[in-house]
């Protein structure tokens, strides 16, 4: 039977490693209002904990899976169980802080050649899937120039840029040998109030807080003058659909272009609760004391201070706003609001 131009478009079908993740979460949602049939690949042996899923409604509507990455056997079984892979979205590697607390060799070989065993069984199985590897600002390292594009060179100088460096160059090499529709995003740091508490932002969120309920406690940070280049994450996964959705496949950096202390942060998302932050120097270091209350909400700890703060991070998303028309709309004040809020 042939289709009517009044027949419904053909459902997509998107593979999402990492679905459990902030990134996963937001674009199972994403998709799923683009009426994609979402597939979310999830690590095997452990519980499945779908908190973010189910903060934002989706967590009956998407289909789960556990799948060994470090398995190629296992990758292309259920690869071939699909009738489709349209689009296959790679989001599921260790997160820096992982690596900093983990096992270094075993995670940076797992994270490392689990992009290889995934093109390598698109290669065999499916080679027609659009297929998006999230690499990161990490990978520019000791960069000598600000901002990074994509042509700006790699020098990572992490384990986890090391891991983000290689997946986005297997990616380049499986596109420009071996023919997949293969792409890699650049990604700045976004935020959300789905952000693990173990970063910044909602240790400083979740921080101040608790501060209100709490007269003795302190929030205690590191570097206040470390700057970030900080975004809302759901339109960063909006931007990494785009990604796929261009005629050609092609790497792009996605980042706000604005640049933002932690001491600013922490400024505006205490400004937003009622606090009015004054910093003094102090026998212990460093402090933030309330003008209103004058009770210290935040102490500097040199403990958490890196030996070294890499070179400003700032991305240029010329190319994604020329090509995909991909542009930050939510500023830092915006996404302190939100991670404030308690709507996901």
């Amino acid at each position: 039977m042939e289709r009517t131009s009044a027949d419904p478009q053909p459902r997509k079908t998107a593979v999402i490693t990492g679905i459990l993740g902030q990134d996963g979460a937001y674009l199972a949602e994403w998709l799923l209002r683009q009426n994609y049939r979402v597939l979310g690949w999830h690590r095997p042996g452990r519980a499945v904990d779908v908190w973010r899923l189910r903060c934002l409604g989706v967590a009956q509507r998407v289909e789960l899976m556990p799948v060994a990455l470090t398995d190629k056997e296992s990758i292309s079984r259920e690869l071939q169980r699909i009738p489709v892979v349209d689009e296959f979205y790679h989001l599921g590697t260790r997160s820096t802080i992982d690596i900093q607390n983990g096992e270094l060799l075993e995670i940076v070989q797992e994270d490392s050649l689990n992009t290889v065993r995934i093109l390598d069984c698109l290669r065999k199985h499916c080679p027609q899937t659009r297929f998006l590897f999230a690499s990161s600002a990490e990978i520019f390292g000791q960069a000598e120039t600000a901002p990074q594009d994509e042509l700006t060179a790699q020098r990572p100088s992490t384990a986890y840029g090391c891991c983000k460096m290689f997946g986005q160059n297997m990616t380049q090499l499986y596109r420009q040998s071996l023919g997949l529709f293969a792409c890699s995003v650049i990604l700045y740091n976004h935020e959300s109030p789905l952000r693990d508490e173990r970063f910044v932002t909602q240790k400083i969120v979740k921080g101040l807080l608790a501060l209100r309920d709490k007269p003795d406690a302190v929030l205690t940070l590191g570097n206040l003058d470390a700057k970030r280049d900080w975004g809302c994450a759901d339109e960063y996964v909006q931007g990494m659909w785009s990604v796929l959705q261009h005629e050609r496949p092609e790497d792009f950096v996605l980042a706000s272009g604005q640049a933002t202390t932690v001491r600013s942060f922490a400024e505006i998302c205490a400004s937003e609760i009622g606090f009015e932050l004054i910093w003094e120097n102090s026998e212990r270091g460093e402090v933030g004391r309330d003008r209103k209350s004058n009770r210290i909400i935040i102490q500097v700890s040199q403990d958490l201070k890196r030996p070294a703060e890499p070179p400003l991070r700032l991305g240029n998303a010329e190319k994604a706003r020329r090509l995909l028309g991909w542009n930050v709309k939510k500023q830092v004040p915006d996404l302190i609001r939100w991670m404030l809020s308690g709507d996901y």
